[in-house]
C-alpha cells in the first residue's frame, strides 16, 4: 500500500507540474476536472503495480504517461527528464565542464573519436583512437557511452583518472585530468577556399555563442582577403531563436523583418526586425542547406531567401516551423511546449505536415517531402515565387552524390576510423614504412600534401581482410571514390584537426562547387532587391 501511495503522490506531483507549466493560473479554476483526470491515471497505475506480470517501474510508467500526453499535441512538444534537460542547457549555453573528448563505444571498447583542441584532454596528449579502459579504476567494458560521459564530466577544477590503451604501446597509459570548461563550438570550422576570395563557414547549431563565433570568423576571413561568403547550414538542426535572429541581422539592413511568430497565449506573437546597420549587408552570400537543416537554420535561410539577400543552394530543408518554450519543472526536469509557429518575412510557415503520423514525419525522405502538396505561394521583393508548408526549397537544387550499400556498411562499422588509427600507429605495413606519427611525442612525419593512392587502398584492403570484412571486388571498385574521400577525411582529422579535414574535402564537394559558380547570380539578385527597396523608400 505504501508503494502505491508513493507512486500516486509522485504521479500527481509530476502531472501537476506539467499541467501547471502549460496552464498556469488557469488550472485553479479547473482543479476539479484535472484532479479527476489525474485520479484516472493513478487508478490505472495502481492496478498495474498490483497485477502486472512483472515488477512495475513507477518512474518509467509516469514518464511514459507524460510522453503519451504530449504525443497528442505535436512532434516537438516533449518532457525533458533531468538528464535530457541538463544536456539541453549545456548545448544552449555552449559549454560544459569535463575533459574535452568525443567518445563512442566501438565493439565494446570506449574509444576516443576526437579530442577538442585546447581542452585538458588535448593538452595532455589524449588522441583519437585511444581506448579508455578504466575511469577511476572502474572498468569501462560494460559502460555505455552516456554512462562514461557522466563519469568524465564534473565540477570545474576537479580531477578524474583514466587509463588508456593506445595502438603501438604495450602498457596502459594513466592520465589524471583536471576538468575545465569545454566549449561546444557552434562554428566548428571556417577557412578560405583555394580561389582566395571565398570564405567558407560551417555553423552546426544555434547556441548562446553562435552570433559572436560567426562574427569573429567573418572578421578573421575578411582579414585574409575574403570578399564573398558561403554559409554552410547543412545538418544544422537549429537551437535558440534569438541567435537565429542575430545571425540574420548580420546580413540584413536595419528595419527588415527577419521572422515573426503567432500563438494563442499572450506574448507568443512577436515580430523580429534587423536592428543593426553596417555589418555584413553588402557581402555576397550563398547559404547551403539540406534535409538536415531545421528550425533556426530555416529561419536564417528563409530570411535570406525572402529578402533576395543571397541564394540558397542544396536540398529541401526539414520543415520545422513550431516554436517551443521551455518551462522548468520540479526535480530538475522541464517541459518543451510548442507555444507558437514562426513565419518567414513573406508570410510562409514552413512547418511540414505531421498529422498522418509522427513516424512518417520523422522518417520521410527528401523526395517524399518534395512530393507533398505545396503551400500557398508568396512573392519576394525581386518577384520570385516561394512556397511554405514543406521546408525551405533551395533556389538551386544540388544533391550530394548517392552513396552505395557497401560504403554505408563500412561506415556503420567505423572501419575508416579504425583503419586510420592503426595506420597512424604503424600497425599496418604501409603505416609502419611511413612512420606517420610518433606514438609518444605525437610528432607528425607526414606532409599535408599526402593523398590516398593505390598503395594505401591496397593497405586498406589488407586491413579489411584481417578484420574479416567481406570486400567483393566489384563493390569496392564502385565505392572507391567514396572510400578514398572517407580515409583522407579521417586521416586529416586525426593528424591536423577537423578544420583541415573539411578544407581537404571542400574542393570536391559538388554542392560547394556549384555554389562558387553562382556568386554572380547571388550578387545580381542582391543588387536588384536593394534597388527595389531604395525605389520604394524614395516613393
Amino acid at each position: 500500500m505504501k508503494k502505491r501511495t508513493a507512486a500516486f503522490i509522485v504521479l500527481t506531483v509530476l502531472l501537476s507540474s506539467v499541467l501547471g507549466a502549460i496552464y498556469g493560473s488557469q488550472i485553479e479554476g479547473r482543479s476539479g476536472k484535472w484532479s479527476e483526470d489525474v485520479r484516472k491515471l493513478a487508478e490505472i497505475l495502481d492496478y498495474a503495480e498490483r497485477y502486472y506480470v512483472e515488477q512495475l517501474n513507477s518512474e518509467n510508467a509516469i514518464y511514459g504517461s507524460i510522453h503519451g500526453l504530449l504525443r497528442q499535441l505535436d512532434p516537438h512538444s516533449q518532457f525533458l527528464d533531468p538528464s535530457a534537460y541538463s544536456t539541453l542547457r549545456e548545448e544552449h549555453r555552449g559549454h560544459f565542464y569535463g575533459l574535452g573528448i568525443t567518445i563512442q563505444k566501438i565493439e565494446d571498447r570506449l574509444t576516443v573519436i576526437s579530442p577538442i583542441e585546447g581542452t585538458p584532454a588535448h593538452r595532455m596528449g589524449i588522441r583519437a583512437g585511444d581506448v579508455i579502459v578504466k575511469i577511476e579504476n572502474e572498468s569501462t567494458k560494460d559502460m555505455t557511452s552516456d554512462q562514461a560521459a557522466k563519469k568524465l564530466r564534473g565540477p570545474k577544477g576537479t580531477s578524474v583518472t583514466i587509463e588508456i590503451a593506445r595502438q603501438g604501446i604495450d602498457e596502459l597509459l594513466r592520465f589524471t585530468v583536471v576538468r575545465d570548461e569545454i566549449p561546444l563550438h557552434s562554428v566548428p570550422y571556417y577557412f578560405m577556399l583555394s580561389d582566395r576570395i571565398t570564405g567558407f563557414i560551417g555553423v552546426k547549431n544555434f547556441t548562446e555563442t553562435t552570433s559572436d563565433e560567426l562574427t569573429a570568423a567573418i572578421h578573421d576571413l575578411a582579414g585574409r582577403g575574403m570578399t564573398r561568403l558561403v554559409l554552410d547550414l547543412r545538418g544544422n538542426t537549429g537551437g535558440i531563436l534569438d541567435q537565429a535572429i542575430e545571425v540574420s541581422d548580420l546580413f540584413l539592413p536595419k528595419g527588415q523583418l527577419i521572422v515573426y511568430t503567432r500563438g494563442r497565449i499572450r506574448g507568443s506573437s512577436q515580430e523580429y526586425y534587423a536592428s543593426e546597420d553596417g555589418q555584413e549587408e553588402k557581402l555576397p552570400l550563398i547559404v547551403l542547406v539540406n534535409h538536415g537543416s531545421a528550425s533556426a537554420a530555416e529561419i536564417v535561410a528563409g530570411a535570406v531567401q525572402d529578402h533576395d539577400r543571397g541564394l540558397v543552394i542544396g536540398e529541401t530543408t526539414w520543415g520545422k516551423g513550431l516554436v517551443q518554450s521551455i518551462f522548468p519543472l520540479k526535480y530538475n526536469a522541464a517541459l518543451a511546449l510548442t507555444t507558437s509557429k514562426y513565419y518567414t518575412p513573406t508570410g510562409r510557415c514552413i512547418q511540414r505536415d505531421y498529422t498522418k503520423s509522427f513516424e512518417d514525419y520523422y522518417f520521410s525522405t527528401e523526395d517524399e517531402i518534395k512530393s507533398l502538396p505545396r503551400g500557398e505561394p508568396h512573392v519576394t521583393p525581386a518577384g520570385r515565387t516561394v512556397y511554405g508548408g514543406g521546408g525551405i526549397a533551395p533556389d538551386i537544387e544540388v544533391r550530394q552524390p548517392d552513396s552505395t550499400k557497401f560504403f554505408d556498411t563500412l561506415s556503420a562499422r567505423r572501419v575508416f576510423f579504425n583503419y586510420v588509427t592503426r595506420f597512424i600507429a604503424g600497425l599496418t605495413p604501409l603505416g609502419k614504412s611511413l612512420n606517420v606519427k610518433d606514438p609518444r611525442t605525437g610528432h607528425v612525419n607526414l606532409s599535408k600534401e599526402y593523398r590516398v593512392g593505390l598503395e594505401m587502398l591496397a593497405d586498406f584492403r589488407d586491413f579489411l581482410a584481417a578484420e574479416k570484412v567481406d570486400c567483393p571486388e566489384d563493390q569496392f571498385r564502385e565505392s572507391q571514390e567514396l572510400i578514398t574521400e572517407a580515409i583522407e577525411g579521417e586521416l586529416f582529422a586525426d593528424l591536423w584537426g577537423s578544420a583541415e579535414s573539411m578544407r581537404l574535402t571542400a574542393e570536391d564537394d559538388p554542392v560547394l562547387k556549384k555554389a562558387t559558380q553562382l556568386f554572380p547570380d547571388a550578387e545580381a539578385l542582391m543588387a536588384k532587391a536593394s534597388a527595389l527597396v531604395a525605389t520604394r523608400s524614395d516613393n
